[in-house]
């Protein structure tokens, strides 16, 4: 289809270049749009299953605590110690109640205990329950109602732990009876604790395996859960009901009690700011939109890059082959031709067009071709499919002669797509309804959800509640579901074996179980790596395309630098054969005066694409900006720009002395170019002390118009530039930066549109 008018009329170049940068900013917003809202998703999703893990882990240390007082007591009225004391003088001589801040004789003073629970009072009383020795471990007095404890609250802490309210306040109480030969109780040993902030921190220990830094705990009570002590009572205060607490934050781990005895009904709750949630969640998110933003720009200027160059060269060419075309069909020579050089190249070697294209073709076919025979030869030496491997340890498992089994089993992996649900991998003996409705099962759902979730072996020997998928076709049977864990403690998969009903839980079976189940993680983890090295060498390959690429660019810039010569000596050759006012010496001076500039742009590009060799010496960086600035005075005073100096650091650095001259050449000349209506200057250096290392700063600073806050990010990329089209080529700042880094150095830019720039240079004094 034939072109507009107008669009003939522009460069292919221009076409080109300005289509690839409006197509990789669409592709890009588009895939950051659903990339991050995938990215989101997952990490909240994976970031709740970790928090409700620390909740049940925070919940599991508070209780083996409050059991562990019951121990306690039980360990302490098996010392030999205290039945000693209870058969000494002073304990039968006793006349009032003793008060002990420092462990009594009847108590030890270092033992394992000590590194079990902090004893808060202990009371020693006689047999009839009144109290003669009291240790006070904690500065808070005793409650007058623990002198005098009752013969009920004797009975109810006696082998467990009691939790009631004495006086207003929560406590925890713990009783074991001391008997003598003929089983009567000569003494009780009761150990009494206050729930409060030092009790819920204690009962934590070090747990350094948090998601943040602080997580704060409570208990609450009521049928209206409301807090009755917390970690952070400023934050968490007394009474205050947990409904009103879940917009400020996220509460886990809300359960009832399942042990020992209590007069109250009390509640364990987990509390995190839905505020550092956030916080985390969105620095997440920035991090992987940069990552995404960069890695688009760099597309972006890659292929720019190359549609840049090849469209010229393809410009170049056709100008010369329509030209030559023309001069041959008219018998003059005509006009050089601007517009959309394609489409005249098209119109004039429509025959050439077909052999490209299939030749094209061709290599796409050898593509193909090369690429089947590689995806043949990568499936050959894969050993087995993970799906076989499954399959063929499921078999081994059933056919166990020791395991009282159905013959019927099967293995849940973790659901890529969707976090926290099960899918079915492989089975072994299930009907096709079991197998559809036990195609995805979520965490928390019937026995396998609960293995998932819990990390452990779930057991049922028969039906029972929490199992909710039943299928008639199976008949009666019980469970083994086994959670295949990774080593970091996440969930992989689960394993399910049917088993005769009534048959018992036996602990070697489990012990197999988890080996196998270990084995299946390792072979799942190994597939999972293999999938990971794929997706590395897949980036590998891009990164070596663009490295390709910038070895094209070098090797382009070679190619059009020798003609481009030819073309400026010719060029000036003929106009010094003509007169000053002839029309063909301005058309001349023109093709000087581009090809100049073309020739700037080339040696940038070499400089920018080469390696280069520093040659070091001791140099006075005082004297190179003077030699710099002297080259600018005259430019200085016609843009009406005044000059400030304080050059006060150490001068003497080990420099590459026509480099640096070239880099603050550089900077000068891009801040005169910003100051085109006048301004200020300046330039000083000083020393400043970085990471224990000295180093030179130098701060070139100008009033002009300034950066924008969304291109400053991008100054020192690679053919980047705010200047106006022909000014500049993107290369000055990047070859700056080069060479200062070359220096051990390192460049940075402050700006502000209509308030100037500064570029800060540090370079080491060593």
């Amino acid at each position: 289809m034939k072109q507009p008018l107008i669009l003939q009329r522009i460069s292919l170049t221009v076409k080109m270049v300005f289509l690839t940068v409006i197509v990789g900013l669409c592709a890009g917003g588009v895939l950051d749009y659903f990339q991050g809202r995938t990215v989101r998703s997952i990490f909240m999703a994976q970031l709740e299953e970790r928090l409700s893990i620390e909740a049940q882990e925070d919940r599991i240390r508070f209780d083996n605590y409050v059991k562990a007082h019951h121990q306690a007591v039980k360990l302490l009225t098996s010392q030999k110690r205290l039945m000693d004391y209870i058969g000494s003088e002073e304990w039968m001589n006793r006349s009032q109640v003793r008060f002990h801040l420092q462990p009594p004789s009847w108590l030890p003073r270092t033992s394992v205990l000590r590194a079990l629970i902090r004893i808060r009072h202990s009371l020693l009383l006689d047999e009839d329950g009144k109290t003669w020795e009291v240790y006070q471990g904690i500065p808070e007095p005793l409650p007058e109602s623990l002198l005098h404890p009752t013969e009920l609250l004797r009975q109810l802490s006696y082998n467990q732990s009691f939790m009631t309210t004495i006086e207003g306040n929560p406590y925890l109480i713990s009783s074991e009876f001391l008997n003598d030969n003929e089983g009567r109780t000569i003494a009780t040993l009761m150990l009494a604790s206050p729930l409060d902030k030092e009790f819920l921190i204690a009962s934590q220990g070090t747990y350094h395996g948090r998601i943040f830094a602080l997580l704060n705990f409570a208990l609450v009570s009521g049928e209206r859960p409301a807090i009755l002590i917390s970690t952070e009572p400023d934050q968490l205060p007394s009474g205050m009901l947990i409904d009103d607490l879940k917009e400020r934050y996220l509460v886990t781990g809300e359960s009832l009690f399942d042990y020992g005895a209590s007069d109250l009904l009390l509640g364990f709750a987990s509390f995190v700011s839905v505020d550092e949630v956030e916080e985390l969640a969105s620095s997440v998110m920035a991090r992987d939109r940069g990552q995404r933003a960069i890695t688009v720009f760099i597309l972006i200027a890659a292929f720019g890059l190359i549609m840049f160059w090849v469209t010229r060269r393809i410009g170049r060419l056709t100008v010369r082959v329509s030209e030559f075309t023309e001069e041959v069909l008219h018998g003059t020579p005509q006009k050089k031709a601007y517009g959309d050089e394609m489409a005249r190249l098209e119109e004039r070697y429509q025959s050439l067009t077909e052999e490209v294209i299939l030749y094209q073709e061709t290599i796409r076919r050898d593509y193909r071709f090369q690429r089947t025979i590689s995806t043949i030869l990568e499936m050959a030496l894969e050993p087995v499919s993970l799906s076989e491997q499954l399959d063929r340890i499921m078999s081994a498992i059933l056919s166990m002669p020791f395991l009282s089994s159905q013959d019927k089993g099967a293995i849940f992996l973790l659901a890529e797509d969707e976090p926290e649900t099960l899918i079915l991998k492989a089975q072994y003996g299930l009907p096709e309804s079991v197998q559809s409705a036990c195609a995805r099962i979520s965490f928390g759902k019937c026995l396998c959800g609960f293995a998932a979730t819990s990390r452990k072996i779930v057991f049922a020997s028969c039906e029972d509640e929490p199992h909710e998928m039943i299928c008639t076709e199976l008949g009666l049977h019980g469970h083994y579901c086994v959670p295949i864990v990774s080593g970091d403690q996440s969930v992989l998969g689960i394993m399910n074996l049917y088993v005769e009903v009534g048959h018992r839980r036996d602990p070697k079976e489990e012990a197999l179980l988890i080996s196998v189940a270990n084995t299946l993680a390792g072979i799942i983890q190994r597939h999972q790596a293999q999938h990971e090295k794929q997706k590395l060498q897949a980036e590998l390959v891009q990164i070596e395309k663009l490295s390709a690429l910038g070895r094209l660019t070098a090797n382009v810039a070679h190619e059009i630098r020798n003609p481009l010569t030819l073309v400026g000596g010719f060029a000036r050759r003929m106009s010094k054969k003509h007169a000053a006012d002839d029309a063909e010496k301005k058309y001349l001076d023109i093709i000087i005066s581009e090809v100049a500039r073309l020739e700037s742009i080339l040696l940038n590009v070499l400089t920018y694409s080469k390696e280069t060799q520093l040659n070091l010496e001791v140099n006075d960086i005082n004297a190179i900006v003077e030699e710099v600035l002297k080259m600018y005075t005259d430019t200085l005073g016609e843009n009406s720009i005044h000059l400030h100096k304080s050059l006060t650091a150490a001068p003497r650095l080990l420099l590459d002395k026509a480099q640096i001259i070239g880099t603050l050449g550089n900077l000068v000349a891009n801040a005169i170019d910003a100051m085109h209506e006048g301004g200020t200057l300046t330039i000083s250096t000083s020393e400043e002390v970085i990471k224990d290392a000295p180093f030179l700063n130098m701060v070139i600073s100008d009033t002009g118009a300034g950066i924008a806050e969304d291109k400053l990010k991008l100054i020192f990329e690679p053919f980047f530039s705010t200047k106006v089209l022909g000014r500049g080529t993107g290369l000055g700042l990047p070859i700056c930066k080069r060479t200062i880094e070359d220096h051990g150095g390192f460049i940075t830019i402050t700006s502000e549109p209509g308030r100037g720039s500064t570029f800060n240079i540090h370079l080491p004094y060593r």
